[in-house]
């Protein structure tokens, strides 16, 4: 047993050696860095997850040690510090075991220095696009509380359901797929939504379908959401991120586990499902001077994937971090197309049922430009958007229930201020539109 010890504490003090010789190197660098931080870089590969798993797990330890010591000398203020430092550390000499021990630590610790060393840039990223994100993608809305979409994709994307249900699936070349749903929107405009994927045949095609439609009204959406999220804080309609940021928007806030394998893969490949997926409208305008009619169209992904990064393992089905654009750099059809429709940031903690509700219900309070405005639905509008139908067909009472539990969710989340059960259907009172407080120029106050 001993001889064991004495064969790590030698291989503990190889590496402390090594550690020493690197850190000689770097004079007096200092870095600033919080435990958020490290779990990004652990996340997204650049600290080895043992290492910085281990490394959290201390600093909370150490969090806890140093308040529960600073407890027990605020409840015994007439003990000396020589006393409370037998109480609290140990004295005397060192088993080897724990001697060992601490050369682990040291060993660990300074190998932890050398990857934050490594990473600083990525420290300093981090910090420098938060202070460049303060400028909103929209003027004077909060980013803290609300995000915006441009009207021109909010408009379309509030008639999804109808858009899946109208939707057809047609063979265009050997193995590869095109589903298309059209309609036509109150303006006359024709809006299209259509997705294209491979398959080995219809059968399989047509099972793939079935699953986009549903995914895509749940979540679908809710990722949709979050890189428009992303796009606000950054304050961008084209950025670059950890992936792992967009994720968080969308996860419980109390969350202290690591995003698994499996749950980057999903969100991954919903990413690439949103890119696959594109929207296009169309109208009839008249050329200026010669009075010809023309159709003006314009077509965009959902989220169009510019590139990013990823580890050097052909495992890894998903990136480290993504560069992406929301919204096409000509998106010029109607400028007033550009003025935001607002949702609450609460929207993407929601259930991936229930978000869709949450979104036409913003959209419709958005479109009436008065956000106080009362809004009436009947029970087939919360039925479509909350994805009851098929409830509300065989059970109409359970299917109501199930929709009273879901308006509740939205007050809870603040997604509305109340609802209101009527004899058709329901009466929702939107959240007022708070706007960030413009800065006050002191120079002409008098």
């Amino acid at each position: 047993m001993h001889d064991l010890v004495k064969d790590d504490l030698d291989k503990f003090k190889e590496r402390i050696r090594k550690v020493e010789n690197y850190l000689r190197d770097q004079a007096d660098t200092q870095i600033s860095y919080s435990s958020d931080q490290i779990k990004t870089l652990v996340e997204s590969g650049h600290i080895p997850k043992e290492l910085g798993v281990w490394w959290l797990k201390r600093n909370n330890e150490m969090c806890k040690e140093h308040h529960e010591r600073q407890e027990f000398i605020k409840n015994n203020p007439d003990l000396s510090s020589e006393e409370i430092s037998k109480l609290f550390f140990k004295e005397g000499v060192l088993s080897p075991e724990e001697t060992a021990k601490r050369y682990e630590e040291a060993a660990m610790n300074g190998e932890f220095y050398i990857c934050l060393i490594e990473n600083r840039h990525l420290l300093i990223k981090e910090i420098v696009s938060h202070n460049k994100s303060t400028q909103s993608l929209f003027e004077n809305l909060d980013s803290d509380e609300n995000f915006g979409i441009v009207n021109c994709i909010s408009n379309s994307l509030y008639h999804l359901e109808e858009l899946l249900k109208n939707i057809v699936l047609n063979n265009l070349h050997d193995n590869f797929y095109e589903a298309k749903g059209s309609m036509k929107n109150s303006q006359g405009e024709a809006i299209s939504l259509s997705y294209s994927f491979q398959s080995t045949s219809k059968e399989e095609a047509e099972k793939i379908l079935v699953e986009y439609k549903t995914t895509m009204k749940t979540k679908g959406l809710k990722v949709w959401l979050s890189y428009w999220l992303m796009a606000n804080k950054r304050g961008r309609f084209e950025y670059t991120c950890p992936l792992i940021e967009v994720m968080k928007l969308i996860a419980d806030e109390d969350r202290e586990s690591f995003f698994s394998v499996k749950e980057k893969e999903e969100y991954w490949a919903l990413t690439k499902m949103l890119e696959m997926t594109k929207l296009s409208r169309e109208r009839k305008i008249k050329k200026r001077g010669t009075g010809t009619e023309v159709i003006q169209w314009i077509e965009q992904p959902l989220v169009e994937i510019l590139g990013g990064e990823k580890e050097m393992t052909e495992e890894d089905k998903y990136p480290t971090a993504v560069s992406l654009r929301v919204l096409a750099p000509k998106m010029d059809m109607d400028k007033k197309g550009f003025a935001p429709h607002i949702y609450n940031n609460n929207t993407l903690l929601l259930s991936p049922s229930d978000v869709f509700l949450a979104f036409k219900l913003q959209s419709r309070a958005s479109q009436r430009k008065k956000g106080n405005c009362d809004i009436h639905v009947d029970w087939d509008f919360i039925f479509e958007a909350g994805n009851l139908e098929k409830t509300a067909i065989s059970n109409q009472r359970g299917a109501k229930a199930k929709a009273r539990k879901k308006m509740d969710r939205l007050q809870e989340n603040k997604i509305i201020e109340k609802w209101d059960e009527e004899l058709m259907g329901v009466c929702v009172t939107p959240n007022k539109q708070k706007q960030k407080e413009k800065p006050i120029n002191k120079e002409k106050t008098t």
